[in-house]
């Protein structure tokens, strides 16, 4: 495009040297270069969006940056790792001096070692009074069975004793009145006397031996034996829950020596590059003061700061190219915050975030991006060496039927390349971009093809 304004910076000369020269002529010349055609470059109005491109650049920051502090005091007994290692969260970091806590967790092990003994003994005690709770239950029960039997036998037995007393007794009576006559001898008489009380005796015994056997108190052995039996239950069963909660105490005096113990590693609380060591082997550590410093660079933060009009040119979760200064690859961001109120200056905070797996960038580089900005939507658009100032006015040339036809517009914005009028202008009109600054409205043109 330079070399055709070079070519057309001579014809402008030309022709200009011609105009003077040709000042002392007859008016008949003067027509005819009036009507020479002028060779001008064209292209088409567009109607359309006007955009402009910003670059924006920042600087590389970490994720995240944190001070590893021990959880404990101790002497350093061994480090893991150097300076320049990347490491993952939970990584061992160093060892410190833990004889003490080693000897607490073992002390402790054993105590829940003994509570577990406790226990099952407990265990078996409480088994074994449910075996004999229910021993005496069914002893009992087949005592009140026993019983009920018994009682049945007797009754039978009764009956029995009632019929041999009555029948001794009506015997009595009949050996009276035969005795009475004379007619059988004393010892007969006698007989059937002992006969009718030995008969009342057994009867009289009988009754006796039911209402021992209807007593309650035959089966107060028996209840006892039960009631002792749940007790004993109950006794078995405090000792088994006291064991229990023997075992979980021992169990949370267990872990607590553990954590105790565990406090004694040094871990990486992120994953990330470990930037800095700060203690040697044999140096005491604490929790005042970092033993190192690691920096999260898997993915790293880029932050810029934009002018309000750039904003609706961002959202969260856009995707964006960034490029580093040292790298000739283009990396993938995602907008990750926008900030809602000025940084200052009218300038608002923009962070991206890269992922930087295979660890390329590194925090403080530099770093840009080029956003397109809309400048102006559904306008006529041209290129911005078309506009020419004639007579105190924004101009542009457009070529109908050859010729070349002034038009007056209004400016708007531009970028570099084009820029927005507004006019009497069409799309797909051929503007004058060459060759406008020798026209005048009317004159003949020559269009010119472009290399």
């Amino acid at each position: 495009m330079r070399e055709k304004k070079g070519a057309f910076g001579a014809i402008s000369f030309i022709i200009a040297s011609t105009i003077v020269l040709s000042g002392c002529g007859s008016e008949e010349p003067k027509k005819k270069l009036e009507e020479r055609e002028v060779p001008v470059e064209v292209t088409e109005v567009t109607y359309g969006v006007l955009k402009d491109s910003n670059l924006l650049t920042g600087t590389i920051e970490a994720e995240s940056k944190v001070s590893i502090l021990p959880k404990a005091a101790g002497e350093i007994t061994k480090i893991h790792v150097k300076k320049g290692d990347f490491v993952k969260k939970g990584d061992v970091l160093a060892q410190l001096d833990d004889t003490a806590e080693q000897n607490v967790v073992k002390q402790q092990q054993a105590s829940l070692e003994s509570a577990q003994n406790a226990k099952t003994k407990a265990q078996s005690s409480y088994d074994q009074a449910v075996l004999s709770l229910n021993s005496a239950e069914i002893a009992l029960e087949q005592a009140g069975i026993s019983q009920e039997d018994n009682i049945n036998n007797i009754d039978i037995q009764l009956k029995n004793a009632e019929n041999n007393w009555k029948t001794a007794k009506k015997n009595l009576e009949r050996m009276q009145a035969l005795y009475d006559e004379g007619l059988i001898s004393l010892q007969e008489y006698e007989n059937a006397k002992n006969n009718e009380s030995s008969a009342k005796n057994a009867l009289d015994q009988t009754k006796l031996s039911k209402t021992q056997t209807s007593r309650e108190i035959n089966l107060k052995p028996q209840e006892s034996a039960v009631e002792q039996a749940k007790i004993n239950l109950a006794i078995a069963e405090a000792s088994l829950t006291d064991a229990e909660i023997g075992i979980t105490q021992a169990q949370i005096a267990l872990e607590s020596a553990m954590d105790r113990l565990d406090d004694k590693i040094i871990k990486a609380t992120i994953s990330g590059e470990v930037t800095e060591i700060i203690n040697k082997v044999g140096e005491m550590a604490s929790n005042a003061s970092p033993f190192a410093s690691i920096v999260a660079t898997e993915t790293v933060i880029l932050d810029v700061n934009i002018s309000s009009n750039l904003l609706p040119s961002f959202t969260v979760g856009k995707e964006i190219d960034v490029k580093v200064t040292g790298s000739d690859d283009t990396f993938k961001g995602k907008v990750d915050y926008i900030s809602t109120v000025s940084s200052g200056y009218g300038l608002f905070t923009v962070e991206i975030k890269i992922n930087n797996k295979d660890k390329i960038i590194r925090p403080g580089m530099i770093a840009s991006l080029i956003i397109e900005e809309v400048k102006e939507d559904n306008s006529i658009i041209v290129p911005a060496d078309a506009v020419v100032h004639k007579e105190g006015k924004d101009v542009v040339f457009i070529i109908s039927d050859g010729k070349a036809v002034m038009k007056e517009v209004e400016v708007g914005l531009s970028n570099v390349e084009f820029t927005s009028l507004a006019g009497e202008l069409k799309e797909k009109d051929l503007i004058v971009i060459s060759g406008q600054n020798l026209l005048k409205d009317g004159n003949k043109v020559t269009i010119m093809e472009e290399d």
